[in-house]
This record gives structure tokens, sequence and C-alpha cells, in this order.
């Protein structure tokens, strides 16, 4: 995901490089706002379940990930016009490809939660690492070849083809999968579970995306691309964040289960710990050498992102882990009502940081409502 953006801005140009990243925006959105943590449930309840039982849950989620896609396609389709005009253009141009695509990627979502879930933490990471090398290989080679938009989404759309042939493998050989006849009891126990924090996942994407809808409609495709570029920068802190909530989960999940409180809260604070250790350094390097890493990496047309990446990274430097304890203690409600009562602070100060500081502003914006997240939090905790 680094090195794919740096062969993009050499090959297809700045306003084609916009809407790949306008594209990336749409699905990554669906993604968080219709899976409804659905896939991440499982990583609370495999722990507790027998093999059919695991079966019917792997079941029931793949059927749940097929319906809301379908949901959200007919949503972006019947709603395009009220798309940023870069957005318009491109449903209009690849409107086919788009489509597949979110199919194809939302059922690939089940392949980064359902071997650790199974255990096998190891075959997830191999098989992560695998189907993101062929991405960036399929996607640089169509760029450097064919130069053309359309290539790249083809090179996009066979990548995360392979990611569900992966996953269909992984469950035919560890878990298996039942789809039908539904298990009412079963399908009411993990959407109980689940709603809850994917609707504050839902609050809390619109939240983190808010300031990126707001750059795509008041700016242009290439001011977009050149925002993106600090998005693209804090993936890996992103990376090493979401691994240590997805490994500890299932751990603490099952301290929970046995009602060891101590042990779990000591593990979540070590991880804690152990992530600001390895992150302090490189966020202090990058924010210090911010202009000449972009100039580097993204040609001297992506600098003036630099403003933007620094106050990215004040907001990665002041955020800790406290998902997976909600996860693990059931706070879905606590916190799906947290995140509807930040949502409107967070897009009134992006919109009021864009008004007066331009593109910087919509990221000042979003680490003010960080900051405000963590003291809400924070004091009911104490609590």
């Amino acid at each position: 995901m680094l090195l794919t953006p740096v062969v993009l801005v050499r090959t297809i140009g700045p306003t084609a490089f916009g809407e790949y990243r306008l594209f990336w925006l749409l699905v990554t959105t669906v993604a968080l706002l219709f899976s409804f943590n659905m896939p991440r449930s499982l990583l609370f309840f495999f722990v507790r379940l027998d093999a059919e039982g695991r079966r019917i849950y792997v079941g029931q989620t793949v059927l749940f990930l097929l319906a809301t896609t379908m949901i959200a396609v007919l949503l972006v389709f019947t709603f395009r016009n009220a798309l940023p005009s870069g957005m318009k253009d491109l449903l209009h141009d690849h409107g086919l490809l788009l489509a597949s695509f979110l199919f194809v990627w939302n059922l690939g979502l089940l392949l980064d939660v359902l071997p650790n879930a199974v255990g096998l933490i190891r075959w997830q990471a191999q098989a992560i690492l695998a189907s993101s090398v062929l991405r960036a290989a399929l996607i640089i080679s169509a760029a450097v070849v064919f130069h053309r938009f359309e290539e790249v989404l083809i090179a996009a759309l066979i990548a995360a083809s392979v990611r569900v042939v992966l996953l269909a493998v992984f469950i035919a050989r560890h878990c298996g999968i039942r789809l039908f006849p539904i298990k009412k009891e079963q399908f009411r126990a993990q959407l109980r579970y689940a709603l809850p924090f994917g609707v504050a996942g839902l609050l809390w994407s619109m939240r983190k995306q808010a300031e990126l809808w707001i750059v795509a409609t008041m700016f242009s495709s290439g001011m977009f691309g050149i925002f993106s570029i600090a998005t693209t920068l804090l993936m890996p802190f992103e990376v090493l964040r979401g691994g240590l909530g997805n490994l500890l989960l299932p751990k603490m999940s099952h301290f929970h289960s046995l009602g060891r409180h101590e042990e779990l809260l000591r593990l979540n604070n070590q991880g804690n710990v152990i992530i600001s250790a390895v992150m302090f350094p490189a966020i202090a390097a990058l924010f210090v050498f911010a202009d000449e890493v972009i100039q580097f990496l993204f040609t001297k047309e992506y600098v003036s992102g630099s403003p933007v990446l620094r106050i990215y990274l004040i907001q990665t430097l002041i955020s800790t882990e406290i998902t997976t304890l909600l996860n693990v203690f059931g706070q879905g409600s606590a916190n799906m009502r947290y995140e509807a009562a930040i949502l409107p602070f967070a897009v009134l100060t992006s919109l009021a940081g864009v008004w007066y500081y331009g593109l910087p502003g919509a990221a000042i914006g979003s680490v003010l409502t960080t900051f405000v997240v963590y003291v809400f939090f924070s004091e009911d905790f104490q609590r």
C-alpha cells in the first residue's frame, strides 16, 4: 500500500492518481459502514463455539456481508448525483468494475479475521502478505504498461478475487461453512453483540472519513490526491495498532470468559506500552523529515501535503488502543453513544478548519475530535 502510490504518481498522472484515491475512499467507506462489525465478532465468539457452531457463524457472516454489500451498491448508484464530482465521473466510467470490486472486497474482509479467530495467525499473516504483494505487483504492472486508470482497476479486481480464493481454501480446510438453513437464535446472538459495535463503527467511520469526504467535495481530484498522501504514510502505524487489537482480542476474550479481568487489563496495558515504544521514534523522525520523505517517495508535486502529515502524526501520537477493551466487555452501546455525540463536532471542526486554513484544516478538526473522544473515555473508565 505504500509502494503502489509511489509508482502511480509517476505513471498515471496527478488527476488519475486522485481518481484512484477516490476509488479507494469509496471502497473503504462502504467496507467500514456496511460490515457492521460482523467479521470481527468472530474473534469474540469462536473461543466459545464447537465445530458445528463455527460453521454456522461463518455461514451467517458470509450471507450478512453479501446482503449488506448489495444494499450498499444500490445506495451508491441511486444517490450518485449527491457524491463529489470526481466520484460521479468514476461511477459513470467504471461503474460495473466498481460494483464487482465492492462485492469481492467486502467478502474478502473475512480473510483479515477468520484465521486469527481459529488460532492460525501465521497462516493469516502469510495469506495477507502474499495477496498484498500480488495486488501491488498487478497494479504497478498495469500502471507501468498501460498508463491508464481502467487497467489499474482491473488489476485491483483480480487481486481482490485472489483474496476470496484464499478465504475459500481456508474455510474448506480449517473451519467449514454452513449457509442454510439460518439458525435464527445464533444469528440473533451474533447481531446483538455485533450491531452496537457496528453502529458505533459506522459513526466512527463517518467521523474518521468526514475530513476525506469534505476534501473530496471542496477540492479537485488532484488536491485530494495530495491530501491522501498523508493517510498513506500513516498506514504502518495503523497496521501496528490494528494488529495489536486483532492479536489481543481472542486472548482477552478468553480471560473474560474465565473471569480473569486483572490479567485481561494487564495484557491490554502491556500491548499499548510495547506499541508506543515502537511507534514513537518513527513518528518523531517522520514529523521532522516530512518534506524530505514526501519529495523522495512521491515527487515534489506532493510536498504541499507535509503539513497535513504532521497534523495526523500528532493524532497518531495521542491515540491508544481502547476498542479491544470495549469489545471484550460488550460496551457496544456506550461506544455507540460516544460516537453519536462526537460526530457533529468532528464534521463542524473539519469544515471550520478547511474554511480558515485550507487543506490542512480538515486534519486539524480530526485531531481535536480525537482528543475530545479520549477525554470522554478516560472519564468513563475512571467512573
